[in-house]
């Protein structure tokens, strides 16, 4: 069944990330900066936890730096692979990608909102993009 959420502000936001959590495989692209501005610490304090702890198969692509290196290279978190991207790769919306739903996160500081699309053609074109990113990613 094909759907299309708008979730507003803070709340829909963590709502779509609440619904990854369901995931078997989740492909993630984790360029903002803005997410703490917009979450506080929610995502490294609720989410983070929650997802790691789930034993869904992540591989994630994130900022190439030397904190999340060592953040990365640290955690050794089961079941997640990293990815690393050139800074010049900026944006302030997030991706991610499970079974045949694909989220964007906008991190915008005016107006922050989730938009969850469920349609299996659309979920299978974003992780063609997904997987040339991973290709172009440092390991």
């Amino acid at each position: 069944m094909n759907n299309i959420q708008v979730l507003l502000g803070v709340r829909g936001i963590k709502q779509a990330y609440e619904q990854t959590l369901k995931a078997p495989v989740l492909a993630i692209k984790c360029l903002s900066k803005n997410y703490k501005e917009v979450l506080g610490d929610w995502f490294e304090k609720d989410y983070s936890p929650r997802l790691y702890g789930a034993g869904i198969q992540i591989r994630e692509i994130v900022a190439d730096t030397a904190n999340n290196r060592q953040y990365y290279q640290k955690a050794k978190i089961a079941h997640h692979q990293a990815g690393f991207l050139s800074v010049e790769f900026k944006s302030e919306t997030d991706l991610m990608i499970y079974e045949n739903a694909v989220v964007f996160i906008s991190y915008n500081l005016e107006s922050p909102y989730a938009l969850v699309i469920t349609d299996s053609e659309i979920a299978k074109a974003m992780k063609i993009q997904f997987e040339a990113l991973w290709e172009k990613a440092g390991k």
